[in-house]
């Protein structure tokens, strides 16, 4: 704390002496203070001029201070701002006091020993003029004694800003007609057809501008465009552009007058407004000799791919024919070139992968596996089957299946045909479970109530038997009583000639039939009933025949009620055995 002290009183002490008793510092080294920055700046703009320290000799501890009076014509320039870019050095300016400006380093530490940049200041340009920008009174000192200060003084002028005339004065062109107009920059010109160069000639109105474009220019059939630009003094440029349109009497036929292919037909027949054709060729045929003559003697042909022919495929053969305008026509045949007889054909149908959008199929695909199987949830009710034949160049695939999938099983079919047309058939079951709802539905399809009005059952009911005869008692047609054991099954009856076939349809879809017959019946009716129980659903078939007689009536009847109560007993497969 006590060297920060006296180091502060020591540096206060010093700036006294420097600025209040010049006289009494000895002076010890010496520095140049010089400024840089452009020697010209344009009326109306703003110079940017720096202060530096350099030439350091003798001096203790390098250059701590600096002062004096900033001087220039004030009628010429005029000061906008100053700032410090030396830290640690303090800078400070007071236009006020004719522009008295001081610095310190406040460390003591950091004196400057070689070139540095101290201060920088900004100067408007008032008018027309020359100055000197300088330091007068200039005091500079090292960290103990006072330094001598050599002084490099900067001249600056003031100058009007260059041209920014970018105007042509005149603009011709050897040939065809060009009213000029300086404010017009976009010009026509025609020319016949045999004109094949033009020159172009242009001056600038202000003699400090450059041009760029002119002289001898070759030209194309149809548009050329020429630019011709003008750069001002200032930079500033413009850009005029002559579009030279030269007349094109070239013809513009591209057509074929004829094309025919030795030992070959083409399909369509030629027609010159017909570019695309067909051809088939054995594969005894390598190569083609096409024969293509155009309309225009002037125009020219040229045949490619005539012999690039390869067995069972197809190669383009190009006829392009190029009118003496350059326009272009290309008349294109299609030639396939047959087997090789004698080649000996593709038998692989297998398939080279085998992939699925859900699900996980098993399983893992092997190419000689040819079934498998994936099973999905109910949320899911599609899926996607990809495929790729081993054979991509010969092997075809076909994809059975449906769009979309149903509850339970669906089958689908890929088919690949080899090239000897034998084919492999990978078969894909994906398995749809069935939603929890219909899971929790009851499946109870019996009737717990069959009763007969103006008759009589002949039979004990038994919800188990499902074929029943009953006696007219009355000679009025009977009322039918069917209660289905389930309150949620549903219960319909239809008579048929005196026959009753009553259908129980439980809550989870399934379906049972009960059957009554008269106890006497002459006419023939073939009654078949098929009743699976079996996974969740129960399929009935139930067809008739009438007719006069049929011997075996009671012998089938008979043999559907064994059936029905084999059946019945089979019914084991309850619910949750479904669900599995």
């Amino acid at each position: 704390m006590k060297n920060l002290y006296e180091t502060m009183l020591r540096l206060i002490l010093l700036s006294a002496l420097f600025f209040l008793c010049p006289s009494m510092v000895k002076a010890a080294g010496s520095a140049t203070i010089g400024f840089s920055g452009d020697s010209t700046v344009y009326v109306g703009n703003n110079i940017t001029i720096t202060m530096y320290i350099s030439d350091v000799n003798g001096a203790n501890g390098g250059i701590a201070s600096v002062g004096g009076n900033l001087s220039f014509d004030s009628s010429c320039l005029e000061y906008v701002s100053g700032v410090g870019v030396n830290y640690p050095y303090g800078f400070q300016m007071n236009p006020a006091a004719d522009y008295k400006l001081a610095g310190l380093d406040t460390s003591l530490s950091n004196g400057i020993t070689g070139y540095t940049n101290v201060f920088t200041f900004t100067f408007h340009a008032k008018r027309l003029c020359s100055t000197t920008i300088t330091l007068k009174n200039a005091k500079i000192s090292d960290t103990v004694d006072k330094a001598t200060a050599h002084i490099s003084a900067k001249a600056v002028q003031v100058v009007n800003p260059p041209s920014s005339n970018n105007n042509l004065s005149n603009l011709t062109i050897s040939s065809g007609s060009l009213p000029f107009d300086k404010n017009n920059t976009s010009y026509q010109v025609n020319v016949d057809s045999d004109v094949n160069q033009v020159t172009v000639n242009a001056q600038a109105e202000d003699g400090g501008a450059r041009v760029t474009g002119i002289g001898s220019k070759l030209l194309d059939y149809g548009n050329n465009t020429i630019s011709i630009t003008v750069t001002a003094p200032s930079g500033a440029k413009k850009t005029y552009t002559i579009h030279v349109n030269r007349k094109d009497n070239r013809s513009s036929n591209n057509k074929l007058a004829s094309l025919t292919v030795n030992g070959g037909s083409l399909e369509p027949s030629f027609s010159a407004s017909k570019e695309e054709y067909s051809l088939a060729v054995p594969y005894s045929v390598s190569s083609l000799d096409v024969n293509a003559k155009a309309e225009d003697s002037k125009a020219k042909v040229s045949i490619t791919g005539q012999n690039d022919l390869v067995a069972e495929e197809t190669r383009d053969v190009k006829i392009q024919v190029t009118a003496e305008n350059g326009s272009v026509k290309t008349y294109t045949i299609h030639v396939s070139r047959g087997k090789d007889p004698n080649k000996v054909l593709s038998t692989n149908n297998y398939l080279a992968s085998l992939t699925v959008s859900v699900g996980i199929l098993s399983p893992q695909f092997e190419k000689e596996k040819e079934n498998y199987i994936i099973y999905l949830p109910y949320e899911i009710d599609s899926i996607q089957i990809d495929a790729v034949v081993e054979d991509t160049k010969y092997g075809i695939l076909k994809k059975e299946g449906p769009e979309k999938l149903s509850v339970g099983n669906n089958q689908y079919l890929l088919k690949v045909t080899a090239e000897d047309e034998s084919i492999r058939t990978y078969k894909v079951m994906v398995v749809r479970a069935a939603s929890i709802e219909d899971m929790n539905h009851s499946s109870n399809t019996y009737l717990k109530e069959l009763t007969v009005k103006n008759g009589k059952l002949k039979e004990v009911f038994d919800k188990k038997l499902f074929l029943y005869h009953y006696k007219n008692t009355n000679n009025k047609k009977i009322k039918i009583r069917a209660v289905a054991e389930d309150s949620n099954s549903s219960v319909s009856v239809l008579e048929v000639d005196g026959i009753y076939v009553i259908t129980v349809k439980s809550e989870s879809g399934d379906k049972a039939v009960y059957v009554l017959q008269p106890e006497k019946r002459n006419n023939m009716i073939l009654i078949w009933i098929g009743i699976v129980f079996g996974s969740s659903i129960i399929f009935f078939v139930i067809g008739y025949f009438i007719g006069k007689k049929h011997k075996e009536f009671t012998k089938d009847l008979e043999s559907v009620n064994k059936t029905s109560k084999l059946d019945c007993k089979k019914k084991g497969n309850t619910k949750k055995e479904r669900i599995r």
